[in-house]
């Protein structure tokens, strides 16, 4: 039709404006590393520049995680991964990946910047682009599902306006959608916070248990709901593997994810793109270079 071939020239275009964005800064194979698909899900949403740097912050953000990796620590770093408390496991019937994740105990103790609070935001990051590489094509978010207990497992404002910024940063295609169960009052106005600080967010906040049934309704197969979500054993057990929570030991042997492996999982991976990325000073060298255009 005229309207489809209209839109289609106006998303052509904005993928050559943003090309020569690129190209401007010599990042044309930065901007390679992410899927066509991707790159027009962000299009639908932002003009070009925006766009652009919107991209910019992803490889910032990353530069941040592997700034954490050397300051972590290193064993709660695995602890929280191999706890069966935080995993990747099915679908919701948009065919987003279901992070789920319970809090620790005393995660409230946790402060960002310290050893232990630089692992939690790390692993709970680290699954989150787990499932962004999982994710099927043309599927731009994740569901995150969290379960509180207001008795034993507080959530930590200060820790979760870390772990947010991160993730504003390195999913800004607004396809995600959170959704925070049995968080009672310790968090108090967490769903008033997070409504100013992150208005495009789609987050739910669910303070009842009664309201814990109302998951069944959004994953496609009730038998990946974890078996701790009800606390009766309704749901199938936990056993940490690649499928649930990846090849997470690259966080602790200095081999990181590329751009291209979280935004384009489906593409032939480049070797020269991979060495780019896995030199944390090319990295830095890149992010101070494009001060100027993100300014702008």
């Amino acid at each position: 039709s005229i309207r489809k071939r209209m839109l289609y020239s106006e998303c052509k275009s904005k993928h050559q404006i943003l090309h020569e964005i690129a190209a401007r800064q010599s990042r044309q194979a930065y901007l390679g590393q992410f899927s066509r698909g991707y790159l027009g899900n962000l299009l639908g949403l932002f003009p070009p520049h925006k766009v652009w740097s919107k991209l910019v912050r992803v490889q910032r953000a990353l530069l941040e995680l592997r700034k954490m990796e050397s300051s972590m620590d290193k064993t709660f770093f695995e602890q929280i991964l191999l706890s069966g408390d935080n995993f990747v496991k099915g679908h919701d019937h948009a065919g987003r990946p279901i992070l789920w994740s319970r809090p620790p105990q005393k995660q409230w103790m946790l402060s960002p910047g310290t050893p232990k609070g630089l692992a939690y935001t790390r692993a709970i990051i680290w699954l989150h682009m787990h499932a962004y590489r999982t994710r099927p094509q043309n599927v731009h978010g994740v569901l995150v599902v969290v379960l509180g207990d207001p008795d034993k497992r507080h959530i930590s404002l200060e820790m979760a306006m870390v772990d947010a910024k991160l993730r504003k940063d390195l999913c800004p295609s607004r396809g995600d959608e959170y959704m925070l169960f049995n968080i009672g009052q310790m968090a108090g106005n967490m769903d008033h916070i997070f409504a100013v600080l992150f208005p495009k967010w789609k987050t739910r906040f669910h303070r009842m248990v009664s309201e814990l049934e109302s998951i069944l309704h959004m994953v496609s197969d009730q038998a990946d709901i974890p078996d701790w979500w009800f606390g009766d054993g309704r749901g199938s057990p936990f056993l940490p593997c690649f499928e649930t929570i990846g090849d997470y030991q690259r966080c602790l042997g200095g081999t990181p994810l590329t751009v291209q492996e979280i935004y384009n999982p489906h593409a032939q991976v480049n070797a020269n793109e991979l060495a780019l990325e896995n030199d944390l000073n090319a990295l830095s060298r890149i992010s101070e270079e494009v001060d100027e255009d993100v300014s702008n």
